[in-house]
């Protein structure tokens, strides 16, 4: 049974919709994480005081777990009438609406919070219009009507893939309509996913908040964002975040390629460590050796650490001669780390101690030790 619409234009048809709810009846269907991977952050940005509006419900449990929580002045809708009716036979006590996002009833200015998971992604287009119409898109239409329905000082938090897109539209309507932007990770949500199943493809999922504010014409809107188990950083621009945002989706795919040996074998993948400065401290080599890839040995994983100023010797300089160092060393897997000229380095604990938490990242799931080997 397909539960993903094959064009983006169905996944915003009422029909798709209904038939969708139709088909998995009471199965709840979460589109970005459920409310115990998402819990933390959601009560981070919308306190029990809120007045919440949470736009496209679908029949997730999210409403529900949210009034169980304490938050319980809320309004849940959807563009479908079967499964309003399906949750309000559900959850007699919650408030359940059939609205279109597009064109709601509700009056100027009524919540303190909106919350929307998967709505946004749904009625962005991928590419715009080629008619040359100049009527707005469903999106910009949503933007408008939260943007009417919502306070001052009020939120819009948003659960998103953070497609492109997505990004691109989401970001420049707001941050030209005066509103903070701050965008963090949902690492739960990709850590459960990951643990179901290592072979699946799990995206970065991002939780957006803007909050609506009234600034002089001289004063640029904050947009912050932080990535995953980081500090926020403060931006300057739209097209810097929608860069960082991209980064992140980069990493997102590369661990997923590099879960398999022989990723580091035909082509150079490095990786750079920055520093909270914003410097590059090491360089990461990841290295595959494919005389052993293909010998019935234990696959082994190891770390080369590079003795500084010998960086450009052809057997640590060249992916050539790191193919050969990694079978020569026996490892089928070998991180070559490069220092940074301009950095200061203290003892090797300390540079040990500052790379590990990032060498995990590079470890295929076919390695059977779990002590990693550095050498130097």
């Amino acid at each position: 049974m397909d539960l993903l619409p094959t064009t983006s234009e169905e996944f915003s048809k009422k029909s798709y919709w209904d038939t969708f709810f139709k088909n998995i009846k009471d199965e709840p269907f979460e589109w970005y994480g459920e409310y115990d991977e998402l819990a933390e952050l959601l009560h981070k940005y919308i306190s029990l005081k809120d007045n919440l509006l949470i736009t496209g419900c679908g029949n997730s449990t999210l409403s529900f777990c949210l009034h169980r929580a304490g938050i319980t002045n809320q309004i849940s809708i959807d563009i479908s009438d079967v499964v309003v009716n399906q949750m309000k036979v559900s959850y007699p006590d919650l408030n359940f609406m059939l609205e279109d996002v597009t064109r709601m009833g509700f009056e100027d200015e009524i919540f303190t919070c909106v919350l929307d998971k998967g709505t946004v992604d749904a009625l962005t287009p991928p590419t715009e219009s080629s008619s040359g119409s100049v009527e707005k898109s469903k999106v910009e239409l949503m933007f408008d009507e939260v943007n009417r329905v919502t306070k001052k000082g009020g939120r819009f938090i948003i659960i998103s893939l953070l497609q492109p897109h997505v990004a691109q539209k989401l970001f420049t309507y707001f941050h030209r309509a005066g509103w903070m932007i701050r965008v963090v990770r949902c690492s739960e949500v990709e850590e459960k996913a990951l643990k179901l199943s290592a072979d699946r493809i799990v995206f970065p999922i991002f939780m957006v908040v803007v909050t609506k504010v009234k600034l002089p014409p001289s004063i640029s809107p904050v947009i912050e964002v932080a990535c995953a188990g980081s500090s926020f950083s403060r931006l300057t621009s739209v097209d810097s975040l929608l860069s960082v945002i991209l980064n992140q989706q980069g990493m997102m795919q590369l661990r997923r390629e590099l879960m398999s040996i022989g990723a580091g074998a035909e082509k150079e993948i490095a990786l750079r460590l920055v520093s909270k400065e914003g410097q590059d401290r090491f360089v990461f080599y990841v290295t595959d050796a494919m005389k052993l890839i293909k010998n019935p040995v234990e696959k082994r994983f190891g770390v080369f650490i590079v003795p500084e100023g010998r960086e450009t010797e052809w057997l640590f300089g060249t992916h050539e001669g790191r193919i050969q160092l990694a079978q020569e060393s026996n490892f089928t897997r070998l991180i070559v780390v490069h220092f940074m000229r301009g950095q200061t380095y203290a003892s090797m604990e300390s540079v040990q101690q500052e790379i590990s938490g990032h060498i995990q990242f590079m470890m295929p799931r076919s390695v059977s030790e779990r002590n990693i080997k550095v050498s130097s």
